[in-house]
């Protein structure tokens, strides 16, 4: 895989890196006599429909196939517990390699069992990392849970109602999980294990090693609810500004990371790559205060809120928002909509910021598709870009009903800052986007190496224009229409057709593409958790489209109201 301009990828799903910690781990399997067989049975789970499932819904743990439970808690736990009640719990999550002990460390997690850790207790330095090994697996009906009940917490931590649990590496190194020279929270060679509402932070990062709150090794996992924040460093040179990452999973493993909040505002800012390297599914999260939002090959990227993107305390500057490798194993088609990209905080530098690039990396003949998202306010460079460097094939883009408004609002810049690569192309075909630089004028992508390449009713107008006429960062929803005057209001054509054909590939894609942007996620600063921005509106089935991001309707909250207004009595 190539990495970034220049660099080669520093990506552990690679055959040399993965095969050593691979390796590692069941050289430790094989000393320690092999894994027991499963059978352990927990206690009761809680009961409450407090649980959210892969459709967006509130389900009891018995819904999702979770039929007895474990209980963690630092503060009042002992290993020697049987750990099925809240009332005997365990004081370590198996897997905890340097302190698990007693009836702990004979656990042996499997399919339908839940591991409840207590609100409000931390779990520091000395209990970090975990590890999932690859036997501790659940199937696609009994998963395995690791995750809360919230009605169990610790009250001098949290108050009258929960917090989160919280792994805490305290500012300090985690272990180095199988002996590899790798720093992490939690490795998971487990599959079909689902992660949920934990808090991670303090996370320390050193020259020339891999750090990470969570890698997955296994498939198809769920990490969801998640509060990842709190990262440092102590080193000034390039080797780990770029190497510490909060997720990253396997090639192929269909894993995802959703409805989570990773949060750099508590740290010196300027360092952390937040989606890295393998993300075959992330949406739903709240991304902001990282260098970069996301470095990684996947498929299913939408409802992500990414911004600000900051500098490095390397002094590089290309940073990226949004830089989509390639698919993910083979996929064939590719699915990113719906996110929400904004401000590139590069200070006075100049550099090669990536708002959004699509198949950047990745040779391959996979069809991107890509609408709905908005882009504002965000740094010099790469606004949109199609294909990367290499005389390869990169597949085929399809580009529809976007805002980019390309570069600052104070100086927004071109928007021309597409890709030609020297090997064969797909399709490449734009309607309906909504462009906004500094002089109106046309964007270029159709390349030569495109078959066939075909532009259509996209708008592009000046950023005094689009001011002129409402559309501006200060509006309630960025660059929206705030009247049926507006030029995008049915500057469009109907992309139903398009719509269906996604549908055939991705249902959930296929029914957003039917309505106009959701505008990624808000993060609730109170518990750190995602909140829907807005209630997007349907397209129309038949007839003219709206241009960009937004489908006007009268219904839509008002503009926001002027300020600084003096009073004058008459």
């Amino acid at each position: 895989m190539v990495w970034s301009k220049g660099k080669a990828s520093p990506q552990f799903g690679s055959c040399t890196r993965s095969s050593v910690i691979f390796l590692s781990v069941i050289f430790g399997f094989m000393i320690s006599g092999g894994a027991l067989a499963h059978g352990s049975t927990g206690g009761t789970c809680p009961s409450g429909a407090n649980y959210l499932n892969q459709s967006g819904q509130m389900v009891t743990l018995a819904n999702m196939g979770i039929t007895s439970c474990f209980y963690v808690s630092k503060a009042n736990g002992s290993d020697s517990n049987s750990g099925t009640s809240e009332s005997s719990p365990w004081q370590h999550l198996p897997g905890t390699e340097t302190t698990c002990t007693g009836n702990c460390a004979s656990a042996n997690p499997g399919p339908g069992q839940g591991y409840i850790l207590r609100g409000g207790d931390t779990w520091p330095n000395s209990d970090l990392g975990i590890y999932w090994h690859p036997s501790w697996s659940g199937n696609a009906t009994n998963p395995i849970y690791i995750g809360v009940d919230q009605s169990w917490y610790n009250s001098s931590v949290c108050g009258s109602g929960w917090c989160r649990p919280i792994f805490n590496c305290q500012g300090q190194i985690c272990a180095d999980v199988g002996n590899t020279g790798n720093m992490f929270f939690l490795a998971q060679w487990g599959s079909h294990v689902v992660v949920d509402n934990i808090e991670m932070t303090g996370l320390h990062t050193t020259t020339g090693q891999a750090f990470a709150y969570v890698k997955d090794y296994g498939s198809n996992n769920v990490y969801q609810q998640l509060y990842l924040h709190g990262w440092s460093h102590s080193s000034t040179s390039n080797g780990d500004w770029d190497n510490a990452y909060v997720y990253s999973s396997n090639s192929g493993s269909n894993s995802c990371l959703h409805d989570s909040i990773i949060d750099g505002s508590d740290t010196t800012q300027d360092m952390l790559v937040a989606l890295f390297a393998v993300v075959p599914c992330a949406y739903r999260n709240w991304i902001g205060y990282t260098t970069n939002g996301m470095e990684a090959v996947g498929w299913n990227i939408h409802d992500n809120t990414f911004g600000p993107i900051m500098t490095p305390f390397s002094g590089i500057t290309h940073q990226n928002h949004l830089f989509h490798f390639g698919p993910d194993a083979g996929q064939t088609a590719e699915f990113i909509y719906n996110n929400f990209i904004f401000v590139t905080n590069l200070g006075s530098a100049s550099g090669g910021a990536v708002s959004l690039w699509l198949n950047g990396n990745e040779g391959s003949n996979a069809t991107a598709y890509s609408f709905n998202n908005l882009i504002y306010d965000v740094g010099p460079g790469n606004i949109l870009n199609t294909s990367g460097h290499n005389s390869i094939e990169y597949g085929g883009y399809v580009i529809f009903n976007n805002t980019f408004e390309c570069g600052t609002d104070s100086n927004p810049g071109g928007c021309d800052s597409g890709n030609a690569a020297s090997g064969p192309m797909g399709t490449y075909a734009s309607a309906n986007n909504h462009y906004i630089n500094n002089n109106g004028s046309t964007p270029v992508y159709c390349y030569t190496t495109y078959n066939p390449c075909t532009i259509t009713t996209n708008l592009i107008q000046s950023i005094s224009t689009a001011n002129g006429q409402g559309y501006s960062s200060g509006s309630l929803y960025p660059f929206s229409p705030q009247n049926a005057n507006g030029g995008t209001v049915g500057a469009g054509t109907n992309q139903t057709s398009v719509c269906n054909t996604i549908a055939g590939l991705n249902a959930a894609a296929g029914a957003a593409c039917q309505n106009d942007t959701t505008l990624g996620v808000a993060e609730n600063t109170a518990n750190h958790t995602v909140s829907s921005t807005r209630t997007p509106n349907p397209r129309p089935g038949s007839g003219a489209w709206d241009a960009g991001a937004y489908e006007f309707s009268a219904a839509d909250p008002p503009p926001n109201p002027p300020t600084g207004l003096t009073a004058v009595v008459n």
